[in-house]
């Protein structure tokens, strides 16, 4: 690390599973925990003034939600079931027509 000036951080499994549901807020990505884990530490990175607001950062995701759906559910807190039909997907999430 002297040599390339880089720096590391660690996060929780807490801070992991925070970033899941937020992610899909404010990306629209849905990740599985280890394809988060950038998502926290860039977070912590920016807390701890290692990473500026301002800058920009690549995270690689290598795996979606659906891979870890014990650990979705609990990052998403609660869940609704819905039938595999458009118009029961558009109520659950309020919306009555197409948009």
């Amino acid at each position: 690390m002297t040599e390339s000036g880089g720096a590391f951080v660690s996060v929780t499994d807490e801070e992991i599973l925070q970033s899941i549901p937020m992610l899909a807020r404010k990306a629209g990505v849905f990740g599985e925990p280890a394809g988060v884990a950038g998502v926290a530490a860039v977070r912590r990175a920016v807390e701890a003034g290692i990473i500026s607001r301002n800058e920009t950062a690549a995270i690689v995701m290598t795996g979606n939600g659906l891979k870890d759906i014990k650990s979705a559910i609990r990052a998403a807190g609660s869940t609704i079931e819905v039938q595999p039909d458009m118009e029961e997907v558009r109520r659950a999430v309020g919306v009555s027509e197409r948009a």
